[in-house]
Order: C-alpha cells, then sequence, then structure tokens
C-alpha cells in the first residue's frame, strides 16, 4: 500500500510538472509577441489560421516579391525590343579635346566629341534594334520563362505553408486536448491520494 502511495504521489508530481510547464509555455509565447502581429482573441478555425498565417509568412512575401521582380524584368527585357529615344544637353568648356558620354542609365547611350573650346549642344537619339543575331528574343524568353518560374514557386510556397499551418493547428488542438487529459489525470490521483489517507486515518 505504501509503495503504490508513493506511486500516485510521484505520478502526480509528473502530471503537476506537465501542466506547469504547459502553461508556463503558453504565457511566455503570449509575452514575446510584438504589438505588431495580429492579434486574435476569439475562437480561431483552420480557414482563418491558413489566411493569417499566408498573408504573415515572410517565406510567402519574398517569394511574392520575387515574382514581382521576375515580372518587372521581363518588362524591362521586352522594351529593348522597341525604339528607345534619349535627350542629351552638353555645356563643355576646356583647354583640350574631350569625349562626353550620357547619364549613366540613358538609352541609347550617346558619346560626343567636343573641341577644346566651350560649346553648347543637345541632340535626340532615336534607337532601333534591326538585327541582334537573336539575342534580345532570347534574352526575353528566357526572362518570361523565370517569370513563370517565380509565380510557381509563389504557388508552391503558399502551399507548404498553409500545409504547415495546419499541421501545428491540429497539434495544438492534440495539445489541449492532451492537457485536459492530465488534468483528469491529476484530478483522479488526487481523489485517489485523498481516499487512501481516508483510509490509514
Amino acid at each position: 500500500m505504501l509503495f503504490h502511495n508513493e506511486r500516485v504521489r510521484t505520478d502526480c508530481a509528473v502530471l503537476v510538472f506537465v501542466i506547469g510547464a504547459s502553461a508556463l509555455a503558453l504565457r511566455t509565447n503570449a509575452q514575446t509577441l510584438g504589438e505588431d502581429r495580429p492579434q486574435i482573441k476569439a475562437a480561431l478555425t483552420v480557414t482563418q489560421a491558413v489566411q493569417t498565417g499566408l498573408k504573415e509568412s515572410l517565406r510567402v512575401r519574398s517569394a511574392q516579391a520575387e515574382a514581382r521582380a521576375a515580372v518587372e524584368e521581363t518588362r524591362i527585357t521586352r522594351s529593348q525590343t522597341r525604339p528607345q529615344l534619349s535627350s542629351n544637353l552638353y555645356l563643355t568648356y576646356g583647354d583640350m579635346p574631350a569625349n562626353f558620354f550620357s547619364a549613366p542609365g540613358v538609352m541609347p547611350n550617346n558619346i560626343l566629341s567636343v573641341p577644346q573650346q566651350g560649346q553648347i549642344d543637345q541632340n535626340l537619339m532615336l534607337m532601333f534594334p534591326l538585327y541582334t543575331s537573336g539575342r534580345l528574343g532570347s534574352l526575353t524568353r528566357a526572362a518570361r520563362e523565370k517569370e513563370r518560374a517565380a509565380a510557381s514557386e509563389v504557388g508552391g510556397v503558399q502551399a507548404e505553408t498553409a500545409l504547415l499551418i495546419r499541421n501545428a493547428y491540429y497539434r495544438v488542438l492534440l495539445m489541449a486536448e492532451m492537457v485536459k487529459v492530465a488534468q483528469a489525470r491529476l484530478e483522479a490521483a488526487s481523489e485517489l491520494v485523498r481516499t487512501t489517507r481516508a483510509l490509514f486515518t
């Protein structure tokens, strides 16, 4: 009977430790959540959990940003196959001839050779690619394929994130039920200890 009593006390101690650790973990997680994170006080369904997780997931946001960048890269590459117009204004003065270039990023690029005296020059340049040996077409196709791959990556990341959220959601439900079972076992053990003590008093 003494051995049984000791085992009951040990079970009670273990159950109290498990419940206390679970409560402490929940309290710690609640304290570490920032105010900028979504605060949900009502009951959360699995659909709401997935929607919130997909909205706040950094992996999903990163994949979406890469997809948007791929779209813009396709636009830039495709624009190289169209007419391009640039306007340049030069105001120079020096004691020797020199070469000047248009500002970085201006397309088409303009190069101007100026004499040693001062000079003012304004020009317009129109450029259209007549023949590039298929280079621009290949770059455009590669950019489109990269855009499709980035869009597919977004879908894959969203599906993977949704699966992880669902798994976490159901694990939380399982842990909540395990806490209830532990509490019930603790109550039963406490009642057994009480009735056992009553037999010897």
